[in-house]
């Protein structure tokens, strides 16, 4: 888990990846979010981000250290599209991770990423 984050991260921040672009990922019935006339209303960032945020769910520090990184770099960066609700996620994870974590170096590196 820890290298997948640290290559979804790489791919934002060599801009390869940006996710401003309509959600296409295949949802089990349960999992699936709303739809506006046919289509998924989200974009493939609003997935990607909350796919690492429940990465954040994992006790691992490396772990917790890798989503604080991913998630830093990808609501950063110029061309991402990051907003609204997913920016909202994004912040909640990186403060839950703050609050909970047992590590000081992702406290406080969970600090100065919300700051």
């Amino acid at each position: 888990m820890e290298f997948l984050l640290y290559r979804i991260q790489k791919l934002f921040t060599y801009e390869f990846l940006d996710g401003n672009c309509e959600d296409n990922c295949k949802y089990s019935d349960e999992n699936k979010p709303p739809e506006k006339n046919g289509r998924l209303n989200r974009l493939l960032i609003d997935a990607i981000v909350e796919s690492i945020c429940e990465c954040a769910h994992e006790r691992d520090n490396q772990v917790q250290l890798q989503v604080i990184k991913a998630l830093l770099t990808i609501v950063i960066a110029i061309n991402s599209k990051v907003h609204e609700r997913t920016l909202l996620e994004a912040f909640k994870t990186q403060y839950s991770i703050h609050i909970t974590s047992t590590s000081q170096v992702n406290k406080n590196t969970a600090k100065a990423s919300l700051t």
